[in-house]
């Protein structure tokens, strides 16, 4: 399936993600969320429960958590590398 946010609509990723638990009936603990945002994609993984992987790339490459959700569980610098680091 296919989980689309509209963020100018005011949607999260929270929200999909929340899609997501519920369609797959599988606990959070079972997700790795993946991305390059320290507020989006990682903050919003975290508050439910997933391991979260930061891909450092982009214009956001060089931010540094400012809350304690915002810190990955792991860091790559290429997408290239998830199999490796994260142990999959």
């Amino acid at each position: 399936q296919v989980f689309y946010v509209d963020s100018t609509r005011g949607q999260k990723k929270s929200e999909a993600f929340g899609r997501i638990l519920l369609t797959t009936g599988l606990k959070p603990e079972q997700f790795l969320c993946i991305g390059n945002r320290l507020d989006l994609e990682i903050a919003q993984g975290k508050q439910l429960g997933f391991d979260t992987c930061l891909v450092q790339t982009g214009e956001h490459k060089e931010l540094v958590p400012a809350a304690a959700e915002e810190h990955p569980d792991y860091k790559i610098a290429s997408i290239s590398e998830i199999m490796k680091i994260c142990q999959l």
